[in-house]
């Protein structure tokens, strides 16, 4: 009996560390990755206006061959990234660790390659540009460690983040500017004086007003005579004039409701991008409505004027009853075109808004997906009512040439 307690005793003493180790490392608990290295005194004890808590370091990390003096000019190079509040949170104490990491006895004790991947995630920009160092590399197993602790974590810096102007503070990701975490774009155009931007939205408006009233005039006249102006071609012209009505109301929207801050501005004061999201109001949304689908709309009733233009000049006037017939096809491709694009705009969320002008619009920080649901659009209809109009008048000019003789 006596025999078989100290056995136990001895295999408990003999595997019982070696199964804490591979618990720590399984990731149990967190424990110190060291590495032999060549430590040297600390010429200073602060690093990034944080006071070491160690008296000695190393340069094996980053350069066996740099010196104290080096390192600290590299670390105040990279003081510029405290415009950016998110990377500078975690980027101070990973250069630290690198710069200035703890070695005793011949050990440093490596940086995490978790503390690693956060600092390429926040500060992902770097990576954008091709400034990230080529020594950053977070599978680099002879500078990080899997799951090691580090005491540099615990160091207080005294330094926070603070955005560049014309940048502003805030914490929702949505309001993030592209590659810049922890800032984001203000809703008041910041490249335009007070002045300039009000001089921009009174013409803009000025335009609208006089466009909507000749607009109105037109879908008026047509209203008092109904009767005979409800045929085609002519009613196509009443719906290309009432879209642009409703299009210059988009426009004069935030001044009718005295709504351009609902409109442009998110919740925390910044530019409305990537529209509809989540938690904001639709006011957005109906302004982008009103101006982009009945703006399209318009350009599909053009091409459909033209269209019967071409009728008209294949038959010398005589179509009223072949145009009336595909009537309902006019109004389906008219109405459901644009539908789909809207649909689609806002299904991908490229819903964006002008603080210049003080309307949403589709694609105004990405021109690619401006060109592809605006300019493309409106060159097809312009190539396709081109060849309606130039096959048209040909057509016309030749029987004006050569009549028909009639039987």
């Amino acid at each position: 009996m006596p025999l078989c307690n100290n056995l136990c005793r001895w295999v408990l003493l003999t595997l019982l560390p070696t199964a804490v180790l591979s618990l720590d490392r399984a990731g149990g608990v967190i424990q110190p990755c060291p590495r032999p290295a060549k430590c040297q005194p600390l010429n200073t004890t602060l690093c990034m206006g944080a006071q070491l808590k160690y008296s000695s370091t190393t340069l094996d990390l980053i350069d066996p061959e740099m010196t104290q003096e080096i390192a600290q000019e590299h670390l105040e190079k990279w003081r510029g990234l405290i415009s950016l509040p998110k990377c500078w949170s975690v980027v101070q104490p990973f250069l630290c660790s690198l710069y200035m990491p703890k070695c005793e006895n011949g050990t440093v004790f490596l940086p995490s390659v978790e503390m690693c991947k956060s600092v390429t995630s926040a500060c992902r920009i770097l990576a954008e540009f091709d400034l990230w160092p080529s020594y950053f590399r977070c599978d680099d197993n002879s500078t990080f460690g899997t799951k090691c602790k580090n005491d540099v974590l615990e160091l207080k810096f005294n330094t926070t983040g603070q955005c560049k102007a014309p940048l502003v503070p805030v914490d929702q990701h949505s309001s993030y500017y592209d590659g810049v975490e922890g800032c984001g774009v203000p809703c008041d155009e910041p490249m335009l004086t007070p002045e300039e931007l009000s001089q921009v939205r009174q013409w803009a408006t000025v335009g609208a007003i006089i466009s909507g009233l000749f607009n109105g005039f037109t879908v008026i006249t047509f209203l008092l005579d109904w009767k005979s102006s409800n045929k085609y071609p002519a009613l196509v012209v009443f719906y290309i004039n009432l879209c642009f009505l409703i299009v210059c109301m988009g426009w004069l929207y935030p001044v009718l409701f005295n709504s351009q801050k609902d409109i442009i501005c998110r919740k925390d004061k910044t530019l409305r991008t990537s529209e509809p999201s989540v938690g904001e109001n639709l006011s957005c949304i109906v302004n982008f409505v009103l101006v982009y689908y009945f703006l399209i709309a318009s350009i599909v009733w053009f091409v459909i004027q033209t269209y019967a233009w071409h009728i008209t000049f294949q038959a010398l006037g005589k179509i009223q009853s072949k145009i009336d017939k595909q009537g309902a096809y006019f109004h389906l491709a008219a109405w459901s075109l644009p539908l789909v694009l809207t649909i689609t705009v806002m299904a991908l969320s490229k819903v964006d808004a002008s603080s210049v002008f003080g309307i949403c619009f589709v694609g105004g920080q990405n021109p690619i997906v401006r060109t592809v649901f605006l300019l493309v659009p409106l060159a097809v209809a312009l190539l396709i009512g081109g060849f309606y109009l130039g096959e048209g008048t040909f057509l016309s000019h030749l029987k004006y040439l050569y009549p028909i003789p009639q039987r």
